[in-house]
């Protein structure tokens, strides 16, 4: 979690000195440089999108594989009924 917050302030650093480079160097560059910004916005949006779709599917698939468990499934319960002869 340190690793992830002093990542983020770095990175939060860098773009702002960028900007403000890029703001007293020329103007073009700085045109591109908040497009690029804005594709990287758009791209990380997107993989996020893409792992809740994942992580909500993965949750369905293992709802169902317990809805569908029961105990009298379980291997234990199975020997221990063969045992007892029920």
């Amino acid at each position: 979690m340190k690793k992830i917050i002093l990542f983020i302030i770095v990175s939060a650093i860098l773009v702002n000195i960028t900007v403000y480079m890029s703001l007293k160097i020329n103007d073009y560059f700085f045109y591109i440089l908040v497009n690029l910004f804005i594709v990287i916005l758009n791209l990380l949006i997107l993989r996020i999108n893409k792992l809740e779709n994942l992580i909500q599917k993965i949750e369905l698939e293992n709802e169902k594989y317990f809805q569908d468990q029961k105990a009298e499934d379980h291997p234990i319960i199975q020997s221990a009924r063969k045992r007892l002869g029920k």
